[in-house]
């Protein structure tokens, strides 16, 4: 019979493939038991085809027992004994212990495992790549341990490492300059200044991410000239070679990762070498005839010699110019049509695999900033894009590792070109892009078995087809595995329970706070704590959601107060206010770098706080001057000192959070008195390092760790940051000794290193002991814990998939909620453009919902969103579309704007939705003037189905028709026919003689404010010639009759202001005696 925690070698008999996952099926005793594959089995025939399953048991609820695979016999063929292997950080793994940091992390095989960390290492970022040794204990146990403490350090300088490819003086001082300030090689510098013996080869590999700073084709004012990045290129070149051939720099990695860097480097090499190339044919003018020649051998015999590198080649030059890219990529695809099914040599699938993938990664960025195919450009680029991931498919045969993701890429490309090919009903061409989003999303889970659409028997030039017949393939059942991506302080993660996206620490309980049918979206939930506080109204405006959200997005950022683990021995009690303790230091604080976070280990007093290494001032903390510690400083041989301090108290007395306060200068000081008295004598000659003045003096640290203050003599030219050999005059104050400079020190006095070496003799050297390493918190802990960790290209395509179901949706609110899920993505990710522009399509829609609300455009706020969003707008072609549709509502019954609208349809394709919307205004601008009630009210309703809001147009009132006793007239100040130059005089005389006439008639009315054709056109001109007021304009008129025709005639006559929506018209009737 089994027991738990035992380890047990077990017969299988069968594999059972499952909606969950596939299991091993292994016997004992006669009973069947089900044992989950790890992800690396599921495909692997040799994994598949096992007779015996090493396994362990495990106790569940209820006392039940099941079995898990000993994960240490599984993989541990994988792994050579103390080597060093890639892994990747996925968060961090709870433990009971204190001893280090524990994450989870996987490597190639996908398989979760924890990693221990040294207890004073830095702490690990997810995704973040991390070195670890694999430690084998016995046959069932495996450790994983990330050793962040290099064990030499080295002598090497940024001139070194260039002069290896004789750097000129010009070159040196222009890369030194580069490689201190570009941010591609931060990393490497921390490394230099720690000086760790991997940052020259650290510094080559990060070269290629910043080659844009030879070769960029942005910013042409800073680009180098061609021969100057050839130069530089050869340099890199040289200088790889040598590190590859020559250089001992290597063995400062396991030989595993050795090997890896290698192949990066040689790798890296060939792309240098192609950008040489490429550089001295565009010098030459010679790239276009290299590319035609091409071209031409292999349209005329199908064979080029060296055909790989000659692709390379054109890719590389695409990549530089893309005007070559516009020339030549058509006819390259149209080639692969024609002949790629009759290749039987594999070296020309692979070399065109191989340019196509290129041609993908490189212009992926620039077709996922379009969300349509309406504009030539867009066509044009995203129907490249789809052909150049087939033809890649069908040459590889979809046998590349990156499948899911190319599939993916395809389905979503396709919802954005075949729906509009296919389709004129906008519902249904809806519903086609959604299907194909779907395929695209459930790719990036499970790769679909390879398309049979993908074979050469298929146009890939007829979108519609090809999207018909890949939908009609039914995808094979996916065995769910969970996927996750964390960042600092957000996880998104899918499940069988759906997509959620959560903080990756919290206090208590989370809950889902997203309202039931806002997103239905692979079951997206969002978990925070405390959801009785996100509660929202039904039909909520988007400026409520837009505060909704802004506090969603908050909680979900916020840094949780780190929960300490409790100590599990409860005897254990909090240590009195001066009370002496031993303590360790585990980290640094994130933003005070003299203060360090300590761990009590005592067998009486438990407890965590704070201590500073100086505190300029005072005498708290540490030492009287600032040692620059590092957490490496408080290590001995490796292992973390244990020194004595006391207890001051807590260090926020107002916060719950027990954390205390140390301070070690007191017991410092009694040891320094001991060691003064018995080493320390007057007259002794010491070495000592000067960092300040004290008054007359200087103060120094001599090279056993005291401060003395120094009296320099007047011939010896000193200044803080010399090295002086002093000569002790009085030992009397071990705070600061006395002391006289007698000459230059002939040796340096490192503060860091002196004060390091004084602690560790303060510490007499005791070091704090590691728990076991055969702790329970292992590997084995995480066996129900296996996902895949979604990479940086698989989420950046879900926050395409996010904007294209924004675009879609007709209700503003879910448009929003699809685009405040993808800004959280996009600041998971750290893409602050994609931040950018997502936020930007908010305020956006916020505008249109404005429109619908108050009847007009506020150009102001859309200005300053312009303003904000200036650096992205030309990369986005979304948005200066969204722009230009502000700009087009705001010129509704605007006839100044008519040559905007003339322009904005001939700009765009006749079946542009921007075309449709000027064609709509226009129109109605054009039949504003004339009693066409039934024509303007079909306008509104059509742009109502255009935009998906209400739109209130301004409404024309009419009049009726001029006649004997019914006149009409525009203006009390503008004449006809007389260019809308004010006239009072003219047009009051016009006025009267209209008065006048309606006298003769026996009674009459005049209407101001209506044109021939009796509509209302309004006063607003006159209304701004008589500075806004009114009652003004009334008396002018009333004025003048008065003065013309006498205070009888004036009685006579009644104004009116009658309604007509935003216009003013004005009645003058004349009543009939």
């Amino acid at each position: 019979m089994i027991k738990p925690n035992e380890f047990y070698d077990l017969p299988v008999c069968g594999i059972s493939d499952e909606s969950d996952g596939s299991y091993f099926i292994v016997q004992d005793g006669g009973r069947e038991y089900k044992v989950k594959m790890y992800f690396f089995q599921r495909n692997d025939l040799e994994q598949r085809q096992r007779k015996v399953l090493p396994c362990m048991v495990r106790e569940g609820k209820n006392e039940t027992l099941y079995l898990v695979q000993n994960l240490a016999k599984v993989i541990g063929d994988y792994y050579e004994e103390n080597q060093t292997y890639p892994f990747i950080v996925m968060g961090t793994a709870p433990c009971d212990g204190t001893s280090g940091l524990r994450y989870k992390a996987q490597d190639h095989l996908k398989v979760p495992v924890t990693v221990i960390c040294p207890p004073n290492s830095e702490p690990l970022r997810p995704r973040q790549q991390i070195d670890v040794r694999v430690k084998k204990v016995n046959e069932n146990k495996l450790l994983f341990l990330h050793d962040d403490l290099p064990t030499t350090q080295s002598n090497a300088t940024l001139s070194t490492l260039l002069q290896l490819g004789n750097a000129t003086p010009a070159q040196q001082h222009y890369l030194e300059r580069v490689m201190l300030t570009h941010p591609a090689w931060g990393a490497t510098r921390k490394l230099l200044r720690k000086r760790s013996p991997l940052w020259p080869v650290k510094a080559l590999l990060a070269v290629p991410y910043a080659n844009q700073w030879i070769i960029s084709p942005l910013a042409r004012e800073r680009r180098l000239k061609a021969k100057h990045g050839v130069e530089l290129l050869k340099l890199y070149r040289c200088i790889a070679l040598h590190v590859l051939e020559d250089a001992e720099w290597l063995k400062a990695f396991s030989p595993t990762e050795s090997e890896r860097i290698r192949d990066e480097i040689a790798t890296k090499v060939e792309v240098a070498e192609l950008q040489i190339e490429a550089l001295q044919l565009l010098d030459d003018h010679q790239a276009e005839d290299t590319i035609k020649e091409v071209m031409h051998k292999l349209d005329k015999t199908g064979y080029v010699y060296d055909l790989q590198h000659k692709l390379g080649l054109m890719m590389t030059l695409f990549s530089l110019r893309n005007d070559l890219l516009e020339g030549h990529i058509d006819s390259l695809l149209d080639f692969i049509a024609r002949k790629g099914h009759t290749w039987k040599n594999r070296n020309l699938p692979t070399a065109f695999a191989h340019f196509l993938e290129g041609y993908m990664r490189a212009n992926a960025g620039r077709a996922n900033r379009f969300l349509d195919c309406t504009s030539q450009e867009s066509r044009l680029v995203l129907e490249r894009m789809v052909q150049a991931i087939c033809y890649f498919l069908a040459l590889d045969g979809g046998q590349t590792e990156q499948r899911g993701e190319y599939q993916a890429m395809l389905y979503y490309y396709l919802s954005l070109v075949a729906p509009q090919r296919t389709i004129t009903d906008e519902d249904s061409s809806r519903h086609m892009a959604r299907l194909l989003m779907d395929r695209a999303f459930w790719n990036l889970i499970e790769p679909e078995s390879f398309q049979s659409a993908l074979v050469w028997s298929q146009d890939f030039r007829q979108f519609d087809i090809l999207a018909h017949r890949m939908l009609e393939a039914q995808p094979a059942v996916a065995t769910l595995i969970p996927h996750s991506y964390e960042s600092d302080l957000v996880r998104l993660s899918l499940s069988r329970e759906g997509l959620s996206l959560a903080p990756t620490q919290s206090a208590e309980p989370v809950r889902n706070v997203l309202p039931t049918g806002l997103m239905d979206w692979h079951g997206l939930q969002l978990l925070l704590e405390e959801p009785s506080r996100y509660r929202i109204a039904t039909g909520a405006s988007l400026s409520e959601w837009t505060t909704w959200w802004s506090d969603v997005e908050r909680a979900l950022f916020s840094p949780h107060q780190e929960v300490v683990a409790p100590t599990p021995v409860v005897r254990k009690t909090i240590p009195d206010v001066d009370t002496t303790v031993k303590v360790r230091v585990q980290r640094r604080h994130p933003s005070d770098q003299t203060r360090f976070y300590c761990i009590i280990e005592d067998e009486s007093y438990r407890g965590e706080g704070w201590i500073d290494t100086y505190v300029k001032g005072q005498d708290t903390g540490m030492f009287f001057y600032n040692p620059y510690f590092s957490l490496d400083s408080f290590n001995f041989e490796g292992r973390p000192l244990l020194f004595e301090v006391k207890v001051m108290g807590w260090a926020d007395p107002e916060a719950e959070d027990e954390r205390l306060l140390f301070n070690a200068q007191p017991l410092i000081l009694e040891k320094m008195h001991e060691w003064v008295q018995d080493f320390m004598m007057e007259d002794r000659l010491t070495n000592c390092h000067l960092y300040g003045y004290a008054g007359q003096l200087y103060r120094g640290v001599t090279e056993e760790g005291y401060v003395v203050l120094v009296d320099v003599p007047d011939d010896l030219e000193c200044a803080p940051g010399d090295d002086v050999q002093v000569r002790l005059t009085n030992v009397d104050n071990v705070r600061s000794l006395r002391a006289e400079a007698v000459d230059f020190s002939p040796v340096p006095v490192d503060m860091k290193g002196v004060a390091e070496n004084f602690l560790v003799d303060y510490a007499n050297g005791e070091v704090y002991e590691e728990e076991s390493e055969t702790s329970d918190c292992d590997s084995a802990a995480l066996e129900a814990e296996e996902v895949v960790m979604w990479v940086n290209n698989d989420v950046h395509l879900l926050l395409q998939l996010l904007d294209h179901q924004a675009m879609l949706e007709e209700d503003p609110a879910k448009a929003y909620a699809f685009l405040s899920v993808a800004h959280i993505m996009a600041r998971m990710l750290e893409h602050k453009d994609s931040m950018q522009y997502f936020d930007t399509r908010r305020q956006l829609l916020r505008q249109i919902e404005h429109y619908g609300v108050n009847r007009q455009i506020n150009l102001e706020e859309v200005e300053r969103i312009v303003s904000n969003a200036d650096t992205i707008i030309d990369r986005y072609p979304l948005l200066r579309e969204q722009l230009t549709e502000m700009r087009l509502l705001s010129a509704t019954g605007d006839e100044r704007q008519n040559d905007f609208l003339w322009q904005t349809m001939k700009d765009y394709p006749s079946s542009h939705r921007l075309v449709q919307l000027a064609r709509l205004i226009l129109s109605f601008n054009l039949t504003s003037g004339f009693p066409l009630e039934g024509h303007q009210e079909e306008i509104r309703r059509q742009i109502k189905q255009l935009l998906h809001i209400e739109v209130d147009l301004p409404q024309s009132y009419t009049f009726g028709c001029e006649g004997q006793r019914l006149e009409f007239k525009t203006s009390t100040v503008f004449p006809p026919d007389n260019d809308m130059r004010p006239n009072l005089e003219e047009q009051t005389y016009n006025l009267m003689k209209v008065v006048c006439g309606m006298l003769n008639a026996q009674g009459g009315t005049l209407l101001l404010g209506v044109n021939d054709a009796g509509v209302a056109c309004g006063l607003q001109e006159d209304l701004l010639y008589f500075k806004g007021d009114l009652d003004r304009l009334k008396r002018h008129v009333r004025d003048s009759i008065f003065r013309k025709f006498g205070l009888a005639i004036n009685d006579r006559v009644r104004d009116e202001q009658l309604p007509a929506g935003k216009h003013v018209v004005l009645a003058l009737s004349l009543i009939h005696i």
